[in-house]
């Protein structure tokens, strides 16, 4: 915390030895003696402090004073990469002359890490160690290491990982109970092998035995009801994290209800929970919830029921603020659950428009991923002039994310799961990652009439350079019924791919290219100016796309080659960073 306070003195100085400071920056170091203690402290905040004392220890009495100024902090940082021997007698002279400012402690397990471990008494001398990670520690290392750290008088922040497959927890967390100033715990552990279970057997707290535990991290195997009588303990919880690696959850309805006053967030990634267990347990979870996070991998139609959440939450967590749901369904398997047993774009009802919890879908193959989270802006709504967030924009704002190369071959299995898609919710986004054969985007496109914005990574145009008589007649249907008004493509190959799009998505008023190659930067604007008057786009009225290095002069000339043209009237042209922006009336 003292580094903190050294930080937060730092920002409060006065504007004087701030410009001090800059001076220094800015004046040419002939001696490094020449910085500042203030340069160094920051300089120390990035380095390792076994680093800082080899490297500063044995200079002169200026560094000898600065090492043991009582406002340096030292981060210890132990890894396999030393060798033992120099390990060892450096981290022997820390520990010996510097155990009252060491700051924080992360190590990787090793043969002789664990001896340093071992063989270092750990005591209220170390009054400034407020955080220590464990990565890979031996459990043996780890019970005796606990018992040590007892005595902190400031240790916040305890992440620990071990590789070993524990069957019983109990122990541990009894001793990480017992430390008196725990704030943070993440407690990590790979699952065991098939011929045990782990088990957390420890029996309801008692007053006697509360933590101090506020925020607590869960990432080992562990039951419901187990995982209740870990909160037992915690009485004063904010959050928690929860990482669930069961596929039984025959113990919920032994679970006890538990009153945390402090528990705002909770987080929980399962393997295959229902939604009737899910409900169950959150349910007996008394709290002033206002954030959640639910991920799972069980395939069950009733996490898709708008209206079943909305009761849900209405009724025992009106206070959510912050509601992000994840789940999955593999259209091979035969257990994918129906949906069209649940209502179409229930979504969209009042109740969600007013929280902005918005419903969106992801397909990578067999694989859909159906999400529920708030709305953040998007690429169409990064422009200077656009505001964001009418309760109209909301209730179309369904996105459908597609994440693989769509050749001609995926097109059969891609439509049938749009169908899928589309029996639960319509799509007015769509977002393609990757690239994109020209037949397979109008085929995409028929079954979802309904876009607003369509984005491409890169569209494959065939070599031949006309269109079959199926090509066109799909790309004239598509063209003068689609709704899409913002456009983007990642990346542009030829000047071919600027007169196809335009020519499909007829009523945009809204064109982005994150890159235009080696495309010259007049041909390019010239081309979507001239296509947008030839096939009578009157509705676009903005552009916008990147260029590497644009500056004034490049500006100048696109300017004298729209006016000297007649291109444009009414219009403005500015650059920010590496975009241009071209907008007109």
């Amino acid at each position: 915390m003292n580094q903190i306070k050294r930080k937060l003195t730092l920002k409060k100085s006065s504007k004087k030895k701030t410009k001090k400071l800059r001076n220094e920056l800015d004046q040419p170091i002939i001696s490094i003696e020449n910085l500042s203690n203030e340069i160094f402290y920051e300089i120390f905040d990035y380095l390792n402090g076994i680093d800082i004392y080899n490297a500063f220890a044995g200079l002169n009495h200026r560094f000898q004073q600065l090492l043991y100024s009582s406002t340096l902090r030292f981060k210890i940082e132990l890894d396999y990469s030393t060798s033992e021997e120099i390990f060892m007698n450096t981290y022997k002279q820390v520990i010996l002359h510097h155990r009252h400012q060491i700051f924080s402690f992360y190590s990787w397990a090793s043969d002789h890490i664990n001896k340093i471990i071992l063989s270092c008494t750990i005591d209220s001398s170390f009054n400034c160690l407020e955080s220590i990670i464990l990565n890979d520690i031996d459990f043996n290392v780890l019970s005796l290491l606990l018992m040590k750290l007892a005595d902190l008088p400031r240790l916040f922040s305890l992440s620990i990982s071990t590789t070993d497959s524990l069957e019983e927890l109990s122990n541990i967390y009894e001793l990480i109970f017992a430390l008196p100033k725990l704030y943070y715990l993440q407690f990590l552990t790979e699952p065991c092998e098939y011929d045990f279970e782990t088990t957390v057997s420890l029996p309801i707290a008692s007053c006697k035995q509360f933590s101090t535990i506020k925020h607590l991290f869960i990432d080992h195997p562990c039951t419901f009801n187990e995982l209740f009588v870990i909160m037992s303990y915690t009485p004063e919880l904010s959050r928690l994290n929860f990482w669930s690696r069961n596929e039984n959850y025959s113990d919920i309805e032994m679970v006890l209800p538990i009153t945390l006053p402090n528990l705002t967030f909770i987080s929980l990634d399962t393997s295959c929970i229902s939604f009737d267990e899910f409900e169950m347990v959150i349910t007996k979870i008394h709290c002033p919830l206002k954030v959640l996070y639910l991920g799972t991998r069980f395939e069950n139609i009733a996490f898709l029921d708008a209206n079943r959440w909305e009761q849900l939450i209405q009724k025992y967590f009106p206070q959510l603020k912050k509601f992000s749901f994840h789940c999955y369904e593999h259209i091979k398997k035969k257990y994918g659950f129906p949906s069209n047993l649940i209502q179409r774009d229930r979504f969209t009802s009042s109740f969600w428009l007013k929280q902005q919890w918005i419903f969106e879908v992801h397909l990578d193959n067999t694989l859909i991923h159906y999400l529920i989270h708030p709305y953040r802006k998007r690429w169409y709504e990064d422009t200077p002039t656009k505001t964001i967030n009418s309760c109209m924009d909301v209730s179309k704002s369904t996105r459908l994310i597609i994440k693989s190369n769509l050749n001609k071959n995926d097109v059969k299995l891609f439509n049938i799961n749009i169908n899928r898609i589309r029996t639960i919710a319509k799509v007015y986004h769509l977002e393609i990652n990757g690239e994109i054969f020209l037949r397979t985007l109008l085929d995409i496109l028929l079954l979802l009439p309904q876009l607003h914005s369509l984005k491409i990574s890169s569209l494959v145009l065939p070599r031949r350079t006309y269109l079959t008589e199926y090509e066109a007649e799909i790309l004239s249907f598509i063209s003068n019924d689609n709704k899409i008004k913002e456009l983007c493509l990642d990346e542009i190959v030829n000047v071919n791919e600027l007169h196809f799009l335009i020519r499909l998505c007829h009523y945009m008023n809204y064109f982005q290219i994150n890159s235009i190659n080696n495309i010259d930067v007049e041909l390019f604007v010239r081309t979507v100016l001239m296509e947008m008057k030839v096939n009578y786009n009157h509705q676009l009225r903005s552009l916008y796309f990147h260029v590497p290095l644009v500056n004034d002069e490049i500006i100048r000339k696109l300017e004298k080659m729209i006016n000297s043209e007649k291109l444009l009237l009414d219009y403005t042209i500015k650059y920010v960073f590496d975009k241009i922006y071209l907008e007109w009336k």
